[in-house]
């Protein structure tokens, strides 16, 4: 027989600023190599409810809240609404959000080999939702990477906008009706002001980039299964 449950799982971990405020230089984590203490601010956790509706198709509906920081060096800003004057090496000060999002799932493995008891699984989800979100202090840095001046307070009124979560998790089965898992995900987002400033394209051309502010985590979690394990190992 195929195992359908319904499950329960909660997860947490580190929230990634890929923003206009994310200072990479050639990988997604080099904020967490130079800036620590800023990094580890980016928290998040989510509660969640799904169903497995069979050997591979899943579907789950998730709520969390997280925070995003994050410095931006070498690269000329604006703030969002005042676009008077060129901004360099600013700060983005807890940016919090509240997000909910459907995702369905995909277990890869059981395509192939169906094993409900198996170790280890590889399970990419993609999905759709929303983030409500708070946008946080954005900051001129001194020389010593230091708050030198307020630019723009934390915004009173909270925006509004779709997202589109898509991932993959690794889930390792620890009895029959919990597994833990690790997950990845990426988080594509219809606005631009999850940070309070633009990019401009060069100096000369003063041309603002709007590109989507996006962001990712990386959570551990635990799920367990209203499921009923003797039905299986019959």
């Amino acid at each position: 027989p195929t195992e359908k449950y319904w499950y329960i799982q909660a997860d947490g971990g580190l929230s990634i600023n890929h923003g206009d405020l994310a200072n990479y230089d050639g990988w997604i984590f080099d904020d967490f190599n130079h800036y620590k203490m800023i990094a580890l601010q980016n928290w998040n956790a989510h509660l969640g409810v799904g169903y497995q509706f069979g050997k591979v198709v899943g579907l789950n509906l998730k709520g969390g809240y997280g925070l995003l920081s994050g410095h931006k060096h070498q690269q000329a800003l604006v703030l969002n609404g005042n676009a008077d004057q060129t901004l360099w090496n600013l700060g983005l000060d807890k940016t919090n959000y509240i997000e909910g999002n459907l995702n369905l799932t995909f277990n890869l493995f059981n395509i192939f080999n169906y094993n409900p008891r198996r170790v280890i699984n590889l399970v990419p989800h993609i999905g759709i939702g929303g983030i409500y979100y708070q946008a946080g202090d954005v900051n001129q840095l001194d020389a010593d990477d230091e708050v030198a001046t307020t630019l723009a307070r934390a915004k009173e009124d909270r925006g509004l906008s779709y997202t589109v979560p898509a991932g993959m998790e690794i889930t390792f089965n620890l009895a029959p009706k919990f597994d833990i898992f690790l997950d990845y995900t990426y988080i594509f987002t219809g606005t631009d002001d999850l940070d309070q400033v633009a990019k401009i394209a060069a100096d000369e051309e003063f041309r603002i980039i709007n590109d989507k502010d996006m962001y990712s985590q990386l959570n551990l979690g635990l799920r367990y299964k209203f499921n009923d394990p003797c039905d299986i190992e019959k």
